[in-house]
């Protein structure tokens, strides 16, 4: 498997790969409505062409943060493999702690961030009120059918 990195300027694949994924190319991160546009990050390819997962990420009041992060093939390392360039990137670019942000319902990517190392800072309860304010699409129930209801913040100290 090969990584590309790509910047705002050549984001075209990323940006229809979020799209097809989450359905918008704007999140709602920490009360701000963000697009991926505005981000940069990296595939990685397998067999040359075909993608195993993508990663984007954005500076955000100074911070490194994770905005979309998908593994597509299931058990074969890539979730690691993005997380190890998300941390080099971080490293290279002076920053001392990545951030992350997810909801409630999504169990799998809580355990593969703690498991990666990554600690539970806050949970912001009740957060998907204010950020359906910001974004009306957020689904009122999300994996596994659980509601969307609060965010779980999370880092991991460089350092």
């Amino acid at each position: 498997m090969e990584v590309k990195l790509f910047a705002k300027d050549d984001l075209a694949l990323a940006v229809q790969l979020v799209d097809e994924l989450w359905g918008d190319t704007k999140m709602v991160l920490r009360g701000q409505l963000v697009d991926v546009h505005d981000a940069d990050g990296a595939v990685l390819v397998y067999d040359g062409a075909a993608i195993a997962g993508i990663l984007t990420y954005i500076i955000l009041e100074d911070k490194f943060e994770i905005l979309t992060f998908n593994s597509l093939i299931e058990h074969k390392g890539v979730g690691r493999m993005l997380m190890d360039v998300a941390i080099q990137i971080a490293k290279e670019s002076h920053y001392d702690e990545v951030w992350v942000l997810t909801t409630n319902d999504n169990t799998r990517a809580l355990k593969f961030y703690q498991r990666y190392g990554f600690a539970l800072v806050r949970v912001n309860f009740n957060a998907l009120d204010a950020s359906r304010q910001l974004k009306p699409e957020i689904p009122e129930f999300g994996a596994d059918n659980i509601r969307l209801d609060h965010e779980f913040i999370l880092k991991l100290a460089l350092v």
